[in-house]
């Protein structure tokens, strides 16, 4: 079981939080508690948590410094979900910096909560595989020495001990090449080698000395099995950019364009890689503005800077009402909107990501609120397609707007089979009660439907205003009684609900097209 530390200063958020998930089925356990950050920080150091869920504004210690200290002083590899109750996205850019992938609005609902724990376990199971593998063994790879090295967990003499004198002694250019890939390289044939990625990196030192580029060194850096970046050194004439151009061009033989690159300046020292590293990092950023199977270098990109904030979009609170009032046209209209903002202002990645995210959780809080239940919804499955690694910001846009039209025609259906459902009601409430004084106000209290909809639905189901159906019904059942019983037609009126005879009479003359006494007279005549 992995252990779990949920903090935050509302004791009744905790509890909510504790009933979010199916702890014991996911591997969870939760083994502490607290109510603000310094005391977080404290039973971090304790109990070592592999996860740690935290309200982001805390007195003492808010979550973003709690991330921070927990990083700088417990243990890195420690993973965080933040939760707040509004959209801060200051801290969600700060979160990023720290490497916080998760960041949740409240209220929490089960099955996104749930969504983000499935997402963050194979990393939290990977990080302490790697762990035993470090301490059972005296000989670390140098490719993983480098990413203990980056991250923070071991130190430049080590790197220095595991390298020798071949490479520190001489003139050495270094670089960091960040990989992202479209899809999950299948390595599960392999399960019998860890580390068989490096089988593809004698690959591509091979191919690279076939080309006459010697004294070339690539260091492939993991995470959860899968090769994140590359530690590129070079000794000798070939260039750090030549290096990866190269390396772009070999990746599309394992990967095909299902990969985006990005290579931060070279650097003299290693204790500069790190430089390196977060300069490959930043640049990653940009790939949702570039062409999949491409190389992004950092000294293309040193003028630009992703934008993180939506504050100047007005476009928000519009799209948030077309979604309420389920108006497709609105709602491509306004996206159309953002993501010319997106495009214009270079919008972070991650940050459009969180704001999907907000659009998929309200379309989804319409239809829940309608009655629906999120194992029903038959484009569910799509929204994930939303995040698919490797999409452009037009490829992006596009899907977005196919599950906003999904959406649209899903929440229609619904509110056709309800209204259908509420009419019919509605039409056997005016049927059971027409004879006395009725009212809209009155039904609508009754059937819980609010009356200005009710009273536009009534003029669409009928086809007339709801006094008019009124009095046909009541004009239907004040031609039976006149021909069928003695009783006096003011009788009759005011059984029917009429407090005024002279309105009877014109609702009568209106429908007969004669008086109640001719009526009668008529039929009597025909008997």
């Amino acid at each position: 079981m992995f252990k779990v530390l949920i903090v935050d200063d509302e004791p009744m958020a905790i509890e909510a939080i504790k009933l979010a998930a199916d702890w014991d089925k996911l591997g969870l356990s939760v083994c502490g508690e607290c109510t603000n950050g310094k005391e977080a920080l404290r039973l971090a150091e304790e109990i070592r948590p592999d996860l740690i869920i935290t309200d982001a504004d805390m007195p003492v210690m808010n979550g973003i410094e709690l991330v921070k200290r927990v990083a700088e002083d417990i243990d890195p590899d420690i993973k965080f979900i933040l939760i707040s109750g509004h959209e801060r996205f200051e801290y969600v850019k700060s979160a990023m910096r720290l490497g916080v992938q998760h960041y949740i609005l409240k209220p929490v609902f089960k099955e996104e909560f749930t969504e983000v724990l499935l997402q963050l376990l194979p990393g939290i199971e990977q990080s302490k595989k790697l762990k035993n593998i470090y301490s059972a063994s005296a000989e670390v790879d140098v490719g993983i020495l480098f990413e203990r090295y980056l991250s923070g967990k071991a130190g430049e003499a080590e790197i220095r001990t595991a390298l020798g004198s071949k490479l520190l002694d001489r003139d050495t250019a270094w670089a960091f090449a960040s990989l992202d890939t479209i899809h999950n390289y299948d390595m599960h044939e392999f399960d019998k080698d860890e580390y068989v990625g490096f089988k593809i990196i004698d690959k591509i030192k091979g191919s690279l000395i076939s080309k006459g580029m010697k004294d070339i060194f690539i260091y492939p850096v993991f995470v959860n099995k899968g090769i994140s970046g590359f530690v590129l050194c070079s000794n000798g004439e070939a260039s750090i950019y030549e290096i990866s151009q190269t390396l772009c061009a070999l990746l599309k033989e394992i990967y095909n364009n299902g990969f985006y690159l990005s290579v931060g300046n070279p650097v003299e020292e290693i204790s500069q890689l790190r430089n390196s590293m977060k300069e490959a990092e930043k640049t990653m950023c940009y790939r949702f503005y570039s062409t999949p199977g491409s190389i992004l270098q950092y000294r293309d990109y040193t003028e630009r800077e992703p934008g993180g904030s939506f504050e100047n979009i007005a476009y928000m609170e519009e799209l948030q009402n077309a979604f309420e009032n389920i108006d497709i046209d609105r709602i491509l209209k306004a996206i159309d909107s953002i993501f010319k903002v997106f495009k214009e202002e270079h919008i972070a990645g991650e940050m459009i990501e969180m704001y999907l995210n907000s659009i998929i959780y309200k379309s989804l809080s319409i239809l829940t609120a309608m009655g629906e239940g999120i194992e029903s919804i038959p484009f569910i499955s799509d929204a994930g397609l939303l995040f698919s690694t490797g999409k452009t910001i037009n490829e992006t846009e596009e899907q977005i707007k196919k599950y906003c039209i999904d959406f649209c025609k899903h929440a229609q259906e619904i509110k056709s089979r309800y209204k259908m459902a509420d009419m019919l009601k509605v039409e056997e409430y005016i049927n059971e009660n027409f004879r006395r004084s009725i009212t809209i106000k009155e039904i609508s209290s009754k059937l819980y439907i609010h009356p200005t909809y009710l009273g536009s639905q009534i003029s669409k189901w009928f086809g007339c205003s709801f006094n008019d159906y009124l009095h046909s019904l009541r004009m239907k059942e004040a031609g039976r009684l006149i021909k069928c019983t003695n009783q006096t037609v003011h009788d009759i009126a005011e059984n029917l609900g009429y407090t005024s005879y002279g309105s009877f009479l014109e609702q009568f003359t209106k429908a007969y097209s004669m008086k109640p006494s001719e009526y009668r007279s008529k039929f009597k005549a025909n008997t």
